[in-house]
């Protein structure tokens, strides 16, 4: 072990497992390990080994005998000056096919195929397998070459190569003894084994995190579950007193406000009786799960028209310029949602952009695809050292604010599967509130509200 997979000869056309974006095996295993693996097979044989994911994406390719290399260069450079990919699937790069072909008939049996390929090249195919499932293939060329001159014509032929240049390849090939070609078959079945038992290990890893994840999330869902009662408990207990003195404040209005030495008294207990009220409502809401039975297909176009109407005729801002933006007219991002949770969202950073912007500025709201909304604002931005800050219960920057409009609109964003971001405008001034929605898919939209 220890060698690195820059030891492994690289064709001109480059490394082909660069195009396995997602496969298991070379995710799993990485590469450089895969190459120890089939280091015996490389060494022993020096003529081709490749490493085929599932999908038929290569985890290893590796093609060292003069034979094979100059057979598979010709045959890539039939396809044309196209990218791997494009030649992996335009049907001329013949040795492409044929460890193609030799892949898939062995996963599909889900056992040992041994093939040979026109120019006289043996190929065996073992499956790997992991948890007693087909994961791959392991193709590795064990044959002798042709020594044949009318065959050797006939192969120059079919991938237009120079006759002289492969029969004087063939002259200086020495046959492999036929006890190392059986040593080296019996070793792919163990190199076939480790790899599966590899995936197997990072398959079990995957799933204890998972496990854990879902414990922690059991527990912290407890947690405001009972954090949720506790607030709401203490809320209810605070706001009853609360009506009790702004009960007693109008009565003392009624007797006094006449009276300007009182007026101000008055004034500042309403304010601060408001404020609190504020708080309480806020501090109940952030407590406060979302009903499963209020889930339902909501169009988001819709929702953010109802929420700037209703923002309108509620806020001290409903005069300001807010403009709705469609990327796509006929884009109305269906999601699964509780419709008057989702209008708080939009309510809450509404008044959040509108409070931190100037009177004569303009608030954006887009919606594309995913769907992705963003409210931007004209504003004097978010320091870089209150970015983190943000979304944290009780921070605020603002004079009056509770602090917990944000943090609820991350609790209800996050109840819904999604997630919500603050961030700076790159070329212009003012800040951007990103949420993004798991896309809920129907068949008919027109029963979505």
């Amino acid at each position: 072990m220890g060698s690195s997979p820059s030891s492994v000869p690289i064709s001109f056309y480059g490394d082909v497992s660069l195009s396995n974006n997602d496969g298991e095996i070379l995710s799993s295993v990485g590469k450089e390990t895969l190459v120890d693996i089939a280091r015996d097979a490389i060494e022993l044989l020096d003529i081709s080994v490749s490493i085929i994911e599932k999908d038929g994406s290569y985890a290893l390719l590796t093609v060292s005998s003069p034979w094979c290399r100059l057979l598979d260069d010709h045959s890539r450079k039939m396809c044309g000056n196209i990218s791997n990919t494009e030649a992996m699937n335009c049907g001329k790069w013949t040795c492409h096919e044929l460890r193609q072909t030799a892949a898939k008939r062995c996963m599909e049996s889900a056992s040992v195929i041994e093939s040979l390929c026109p120019a006289g090249t043996e190929y065996f195919a073992i499956p790997i397998r992991a948890e007693a499932e087909v994961i791959g293939a392991m193709i590795v060329g064990v044959g002798n070459f042709l020594s044949d001159p009318r065959e050797i014509m006939k192969t120059a032929e079919l991938y237009g190569i120079d006759y002289s240049e492969l029969m004087e390849i063939s002259q200086k090939y020495h046959p492999h003894r036929q006890s190392t070609l059986e040593m080296v078959k019996r070793r792919l079945f163990l190199s076939a084994r480790m790899i599966g038992i590899i995936v197997e290990n990072k398959r079990a890893k995957k799933e204890i995190k998972h496990q854990q994840l879902e414990q922690q999330l059991i527990a912290n869902r407890h947690e405001m579950n009972l954090l949720g009662q506790f607030i709401s408990g203490v809320a209810h207990e605070v706001r009853n007193p609360l009506n009790g003195i702004l009960a007693i404040t109008e009565a003392l209005n009624a007797e006094l406000g006449e009276d300007e030495e009182y007026e101000v008294y008055i004034n500042h207990i309403r304010d601060q009786v408001s404020r609190l009220s504020d708080l309480m409502r806020d501090i109940l809401n952030f407590g406060k799960p979302i009903e499963k039975s209020n889930l339902k297909p909501v169009s988001v176009a819709n929702v953010v028209i109802d929420a700037l109407q209703t923002w309108r005729a509620s806020s001290i801002y409903g005069g300001r310029r807010v403009v709705f933006n469609k990327k796509i007219e006929s884009y109305d991002g269906i999601v699964n949602a509780d419709r008057n949770k989702l209008q708080q969202v939009f309510i809450n950073l509404l008044e959040n952009a509108c409070n931190h912007s100037g009177e004569n500025s303009e608030v954006t709201i887009s919606l594309q695809e995913g769907p992705l909304i963003k409210i931007s604002d004209e504003g004097c931005g978010i320091k870089e050292e209150n970015l983190h800050k943000l979304f944290k219960p009780f921070f605020t920057t603002r004079k009056g604010g509770t602090g917990l409009g944000l943090g609820i609109v991350k609790q209800i964003v996050q109840n819904h599967g999604g997630d919500v971001k603050l961030y700076n405008n790159p070329s212009q001034p003012g800040c951007t509130a990103e949420i993004s929605l798991p896309e809920y898919k129907i068949l008919d939209q027109t029963a979505c509200a």
